[in-house]
């Protein structure tokens, strides 16, 4: 009798312990469908319906529907009212932002830089727009004994060099006018100071997506220079390759765009923009 008392309360702890565990494991197991259905919105699916999704993440309606309503109040979702379709909110661009601002755009793109840097031989830079100056916040020093070298908060003109004419092709007329305005200092004999002249430049650069400065900024120095674009798609920093003219020659400028192009999006890809998106 007592072993089988003994056995019955086994049998119930056992149950109970189960009961438990399975009440711990199911906010973890909620959460993890929650990021996968937040992971099926990509550019190729921006807008998903409650259908598709139960049927992708292999879930009733149901609790779809709670997942999307829940993650809808904490703006992770949004919906169009017209269509009634879903698709992210403000709160993961929130959540990028906070990424960003924690582990920094510098540090991000740091291993690019240098990939890129042993793979051309030269200089290469991060630089990101403030005000109108662009700053110098990442860089990958050659390792020639005749080389350019940035420093970690060097400011920089926007009109004569190459990261400052990508900022400037990237802003609206109105931005751009107010940037240009005022004296331009000449630099060198090559230094464009006309607003009118600069924005023919720019205009012609930005078919190829990356922007160049011969001697405009410093005299013996040729850069070039591709955006790096945030999750939004929006241009927030610029990769810069620089070189001494005797060896990067007007010719092996063309030849820089297609490893820079690359080191540019694999940074934009690292904080988590499509290439497809923009």
């Amino acid at each position: 009798m007592r072993c089988a008392q003994v056995a019955d309360f086994s049998a119930v702890d056992i149950i109970s312990t189960l009961d438990g565990r399975r009440q711990q494991e199911q906010p973890l197991k909620t959460a993890k469908n929650a990021v996968r259905l937040l992971r099926e919105f990509s550019q190729g699916s921006p807008k998903l319906g409650v259908s598709e999704l139960a049927r992708r993440l292999q879930l009733d309606r149901a609790t779809v529907h709670r997942m999307l309503r829940t993650l809808y109040e904490e703006k992770m979702i949004d919906q169009e009212p017209d269509t009634r379709l879903y698709r992210l909110g403000s709160g993961v661009l929130e959540l990028a932002q906070a990424f960003l601002r924690q582990n920094g755009i510098a540090e991000l793109a740091k291993p690019e830089l240098e990939h890129l840097r042993d793979e051309i031989g030269e200089t290469v830079a991060l630089q990101v727009l403030d005000g109108k100056e662009a700053v110098c916040v990442a860089t990958a020093e050659s390792r020639h004994s005749v080389r350019v070298a940035y420093q970690i908060g060097e400011r920089m003109p926007l009109h004569c060099t190459s990261s400052g004419l990508l900022f400037l092709a990237d802003m609206n007329p109105t931005t751009r006018k107010s940037a240009l305005s005022g004296k331009l200092r000449k630099y060198t004999a090559k230094t464009l100071v006309d607003a009118a002249k600069i924005s023919q430049f720019l205009d012609a650069s930005r078919r190829t997506g990356v922007f160049t400065a011969d001697e405009t900024y410093h005299d013996g120095t040729r850069t070039i220079s591709a955006p790096v674009a945030d999750a939004t798609g929006v241009t927030i920093a610029a990769v810069t390759i620089a070189g001494p003219v005797q060896r990067v020659s007007s010719k092996m400028l063309i030849s820089l765009r297609a490893p820079l192009r690359r080191s540019a999006a694999a940074i934009s890809a690292r904080i988590g923009h499509s290439s497809s998106s923009g």
